[in-house]
């Protein structure tokens, strides 16, 4: 808020000293004119001077943006992020399941359409729980828990893994698996 306010009083000044070059100006040509007694050019011949010049400049880069576009642009900017995080958060792919593999070897392949909870038989430190068409790892016994900060997985292509207990999980299926990628492309 102070800084806003020393902002404003620097605009302020500013503009008081642009009012007082203008003034001396004004004054000092008035005096040129008198003493040269020159005949005065008509106005279709007359050329700009410095000062409209840079009036001119200035009102143009006060056009360009105003409060009301910033704000205008800042509440599109953030509509358009809404709309997508809420896309991206719903649109999930259909017919996916979840690979778990346990020392680099596929142990089960479950399909995400059931709510349950379970843990792998090879290792019951790990416990999964499938809710709404996505799968997490909701508990593990290793020390900093990465795994279960992941979060819910639900697009193919997304993976988690818990490396102390060496478990992971990787979506797969959806749309063609032999299709080609568009990131690849």
């Amino acid at each position: 808020m102070l800084r806003y306010q020393q902002y404003l009083e620097a605009i302020e000044a500013e503009q008081q000293e642009k009012a007082e070059l203008k003034k001396q100006k004004a004054s000092e040509e008035t005096s040129e004119a008198e003493t040269q007694e020159q005949p005065e050019q008509s106005e279709g011949d007359a050329e700009p001077s410095e000062d409209d010049a840079e009036q001119s400049e200035s009102e143009m880069q006060r056009a360009l943006f105003t409060k009301k576009d910033i704000i205008v642009f800042a509440v599109l900017l953030i509509i358009t992020v809404v709309i997508y995080m809420i896309h991206w958060q719903t649109s999930g792919d259909s017919n996916v399941v979840a690979r778990i593999t346990l020392d680099r070897e596929v142990v089960k392949v479950v399909e995400l359409s059931e709510d349950r909870v379970f843990e792998l038989a090879g290792n019951p430190n790990v416990e999964f729980a499938i809710i709404d068409g996505t799968i997490a790892f909701v508990a593990s016994n290793c020390f900093d828990r990465t795994c279960i900060r992941m979060g819910r997985l639900h697009r193919s292509g997304q993976m988690a893994a818990c490396v102390p207990n060496r478990v992971s999980i990787a979506i797969v299926g959806g749309e063609d698996e032999d299709s080609i990628d568009t990131i690849a492309m």
